[in-house]
């Protein structure tokens, strides 16, 4: 096998590559040329982006991109990432050998402490769910990472760096909300499906629902929008608000042409409860994964 920078030649072998996987994820839209363009190029957020192509007869069997946090940068993905970490921001491969001989490649150049699959890694140009977290269905890359000893950070407030996919159509005749007297909701409208929404009581913030544009392999992806964040103070939870809170902002998407509601969120968290019972169906699990070499 030989080892190189992936050129330009390349890039239909790197997207044949990765839609073997992507075509298992929602919505399957085969990537090409001007899509791998824009995934190659979002490596801004490490220093010394670095790619490797590992070529058995002139056929591309695996390929990965790394580099580090700056060290004058702040920290990453809930502050788990730390300024001068080791970050592979994506690999892919057709077989598992070609992915042990490129972490191996990567973990040569890099610090002692390694991510794979960041947050704000550019597989999140692939699809519509907004992370560069490693999907469940990039098997082989799975088992690349596990049998090298990598394992999945975890974070003291949201806990292991797992996130959950959901789905869901929007539902039709969803009625205004309308909150109790002493109570107000505030609304900041920005382009597209981009809206805050915030509930206050007596001037106090005690929720607020966030959603946003949705883009595919550059671009904007019509009729669905996506769930930044959702949150209830504590003390108003179990009162239906962030259920209220969220379809109040599936109604506005929806009088503005959005079908489909896409969110993520860590796993093992109450929300997730909240969201099935709104209809949401599981879409798949992605992953960080973390080395600490000795």
């Amino acid at each position: 096998m030989q080892l190189r920078p992936l050129e330009k030649k390349d890039h239909d072998k790197l997207a044949g590559l990765l839609n073997t996987n992507l075509k298992n994820i929602y919505p399957f839209k085969e990537a090409g040329a001007e899509a791998i363009e824009v995934f190659l190029q979002d490596n801004k957020t490490v220093e010394n982006a670095q790619t490797a192509g590992i070529f058995e007869d002139n056929i591309l069997k695996g390929a990965a991109c790394f580099g580090t946090l700056p060290e004058n940068g702040k920290k990453a993905d809930f502050d788990i990432i730390l300024p001068g970490d080791g970050v592979i921001l994506w690999l892919v491969c057709s077989d598992v050998t070609a992915g042990y001989e490129l972490v191996s490649h990567c973990l040569s150049k890099l610090p002692k402490t390694v991510f794979a699959f960041p947050e704000f890694g550019s597989l999140r140009t692939l699809t519509l769910f907004n992370t560069g977290m490693l999907p469940s269905v990039f098997t082989k890359e799975e088992t690349v990472f596990r049998s090298s000893a990598f394992n999945i950070p975890a974070g003291e407030e949201w806990g292991p760096q797992e996130r959950c996919w959901f789905r869901s159509k929007v539902p039709n005749n969803i009625e205004l909300l309308a909150v109790p007297e002493e109570f107000e909701l505030k609304r900041e409208i920005m382009e597209g499906y981009r809206s805050r929404l915030k509930l206050f009581n007596k001037g106090v913030l005690i929720g607020e629902c966030n959603i946003s544009n949705l883009k595919l392999f550059g671009k904007t992806f019509p009729g669905h929008f996506y769930i930044d964040w959702l949150s209830v103070q504590e003390k108003y939870r179990s009162r239906s608000f962030g259920s209220k809170l969220l379809l109040e902002q599936c109604r506005f998407a929806g009088e503005k042409g959005a079908v489909t509601c896409i969110l993520t969120t860590h796993t093992g968290q109450p929300a997730h409860r909240l969201y099935k019972k709104l209809g949401f169906i599981g879409e798949g699990l992605s992953r960080t994964f973390c080395l600490k070499q000795k």
